[in-house]
């Protein structure tokens, strides 16, 4: 119990931190509604002046004081007890290739966007002609790979599969089946330590033949980035959460033993003899000056870890980079990254005292290192979708590029040992479906496209042409959906996109909301620039003249009136404490899915402002409306939502796989539906 409160402390103090210093200007800058606490602006209901429950805590309360609150609830009574309002209907799927995300639709052509994760076996044993084995198909999704001495471990979304390291495509020698979701392992002698989210699995598998579960407990923060085994003792970075030292010595019963705290989104980590290296983004900021329009730091510290209940940071220094990984080889780290240095050495040959011996500012053809692997002298740098680079470490201060590896793949994950690289490879596919009879969908193209260091954040159809992005804007021609054509448009950086009239709105975190006339396709005008009120945006919706987009650091939703496209002004902001699913935006009214399972309902006002109409408990994922209605993925919910204060649960309709991103175009919707691909679910029997 000590621990939990020492815990929650610790956030409390590390969130603030995060944070800059209110000042008395920002008590003016609460939303209606909200007033200000002594730290920040709080939810206050009856505009007494002081802290209420906002409406999440309020559910979230009432689910604590009554474990049946759905059924008390008036709303969910009358929806489970009034059968006849169910509507269940599976519509018809078309597949293409991967596993589908995002799509759109337009005059009877609809496109997607899919991903297929598999796993790859490079032989580097000659850095000049590196040898790509076959592909390896899995069941779910590939995760991580990792090696001992004898043994290959691959962990898909679905199971860990072992095979013999002379032939890791060969036989299965055992399997793991298991709901819990590896995205790190690391193996020792007898046992494996796996992690996702916030658990730490212990298995044994002395005999690869019958692994078992052996313990499950928790790490402190989600989203382990790297273990590493030493003496007994696991050595954890955990991007939102910090550094947590688990005994492991009794793998029965592991033991935290040590926490160091901190959040991130980028981090590097390596372990040698006694010392922790450990480096993580430290600022990140928006600059007129910088030719890619932000300037970014990284944090780099020394631990010693000769006591693990007790380390001590014994050194540490600023890197002028965005860290993605790092690498050791004798006395210097190699921090890939990506804006201002590519590659940053790092002499460490006195640990107590790190310095910086030499930065490489840029290496034409390269968008970004994300992961990288030492092996002999040279360097094997994880590109952003590209591939990967190769760089000679013969002078170890001085890295000198050698030749690319060009790959439409998305490296996900990286395991190197000896002369091989054993990667967890995401493929990306555009696929396109002949729907002039939605009841008949046809599928009239798949590719293979080129993969990016980010994830794809939309696809949009404009007058004939598909817009997405990757390394870069992507525009087809899809007029004829059985043979579409990639325009060659130059390099325009973009992330997530909407068009509207000869418009197209863009934003990239760091940067704020780009828009572009592209009344010439040969020939985009960048018009403005404009930074959101607070975070770095990760997507956005555009509806009428208002562009609403969600952030990190801290998670909100931001408001622009994009009225003029060449002034946009942004006009309001609202914070959460956790992170936005999804947006949709129809008519000045904005819903937000939350990842709680909430649905926030906001008017947008006409000076831009947000209200917040009313909270919904759902299962919220992506939202389409229709008329009066609301259909909430991933189980499509269908809501009443006519009285806009008090949505009505009247029924779910199922699709084939997993609902992911759904677009309603005149009487079906259309849903990027997993594994099922395109599903077209009518809608004419409501």
């Amino acid at each position: 119990m000590k621990k939990y409160i020492l815990f929650i402390i610790l956030t409390l103090i590390l969130l603030s931190g995060c944070r800059q210093e209110r000042t008395s200007e920002d008590r003016n800058k609460c939303s209606p509604g909200y007033v200000w606490d002594e730290v920040d602006c709080c939810f206050d209901e009856d505009n007494d002046g002081k802290c209420d429950l906002n409406p999440h805590e309020k559910i979230e309360k009432a689910n604590q004081e009554e474990e049946k609150y759905n059924i008390n609830d008036e709303r969910e009574y009358n929806f489970l007890h009034e059968a006849s309002e169910i509507v269940e209907r599976k519509g018809k799927s078309v597949r293409g290739e991967g596993y589908a995300e995002l799509l759109d639709v337009e005059d009877g052509v609809a496109v997607w966007l899919s991903v297929g994760k598999v796993f790859q076996v490079l032989d580097i044993s000659n850095s000049t002609n590196i040898v790509v084995h076959r592909n390896m198909d899995v069941d779910g999704s590939a995760e991580v790979v990792t090696s001992d001495d004898k043994y290959v471990y691959y962990s898909d979304s679905k199971k860990i599969s072992v095979y013999s390291k002379d032939d890791p495509y060969g036989e299965i020698i055992g399997t793991y089946e298991d709901e819990f979701r590896a995205t790190i392992i690391t193996v020792e002698e007898d046992y494996a330590y796996i992690s996702g989210g916030s658990n730490l699995v212990v298995l044994d598998i002395s005999n690869p033949k019958k692994i078992k579960r052996i313990s499950e407990s928790e790490i402190q923060g989600s989203g382990p980035s790297k273990i590493f085994y030493k003496d007994g003792y696991l050595f954890f970075a955990v991007t939102l959460g910090g550094l947590n030292v688990i005994n492991v010595k009794d793998p029965y019963n592991p033991k935290e033993e040590y926490f160091h705290p901190f959040e991130t989104h980028e981090m590097g980590f390596e372990m040698s003899g006694d010392y922790l290296y450990l480096a993580r983004m430290n600022t990140m900021k928006s600059s007129k000056t910088s030719d890619i329009g932000y300037e970014s730091t990284s944090k780099f510290e020394v631990f010693d870890i000769s006591n693990p209940v007790s380390l001590k940071i014994i050194g540490s220094l600023v890197i002028p980079t965005k860290i993605n990984s790092m690498a050791i080889k004798g006395n210097y780290v190699y921090v890939a990254g990506d804006v201002p240095n590519f590659i940053s050495v790092i002499d460490i040959s006195n640990p107590s005292s790190p310095k910086i011996a030499n930065t490489i500012t840029s290496i034409e053809g390269a968008r970004m290192a994300m992961d990288m692997y030492i092996y002999g002298d040279y360097a094997y740098f994880m590109n952003s979708g590209d591939g990967f680079q190769i760089f000679s470490l013969k002078d170890p201060i001085n890295p000198s590029h050698v030749k690319d590896y060009d790959a439409k793949k998305n490296y996900i994950s990286l395991h190197g040992s000896g002369d091989k690289m054993y990667m967890a490879v995401e493929e990306r596919y555009f696929n396109v479906a002949d729907v002039k009879d939605p009841e008949n969908p046809v599928l009239a193209y798949t590719e293979l496209i080129q993969g990016g260091a980010f994830r794809y954040t939309t696809i949009e159809l404009h007058e004939g042409k598909s817009f997405s992005n990757a390394n870069g804007l992507v525009v087809h021609d899809v007029k004829d959906p059985y043979k579409p054509k990639k325009l060659n448009i130059g390099n325009i950086d973009v992330d997530g996109i909407h068009l509207k009239d000869n418009y197209l709105y863009t934003v990239i975190g760091e940067w704020g909301l780009d828009i572009y006339d592209m009344t010439d396709l040969n020939d985009f005008k960048h018009i403005s620039r404009t930074e959101f009120m607070q975070g770095m945006c990760s997507n956005f919706i555009l509806d009428d003249h208002w562009v609403v987009c969600k952030t990190n650091i801290p998670y909100s939703i931001n408001v622009i009136d994009v009225t003029d496209p060449k002034k946009p002004i942004a006009t309001d902001t609202y914070e959460y404490k956790q992170n936005v699913r999804s947006l949709t935006l129809k008519d000045n009214i904005l819903y937000v899915s939350m990842s709680d399972n909430f649905l926030d309902i906001f008017r947008i006002k006409d000076n831009g402002k947000l209200e917040l109409i009313s909270t919904f408990k759902v299962k919220a994922g992506h939202v389409q409306i229709k008329d009066d209605k609301a259909y909430v993925l991933s189980t499509i919910n269908i809501l009443d939502v006519s009285d806009l204060s008090n949505p009505v649960t009247i029924g779910e309709v199922y699709s084939n796989n997993v609902a992911e991103q759904g677009k309603i175009y005149k009487e079906y919707l259309y849903v990027a539906d997993g594994n099922a691909g395109l599903t077209v679910i009518p809608l004419d029997n409501e």
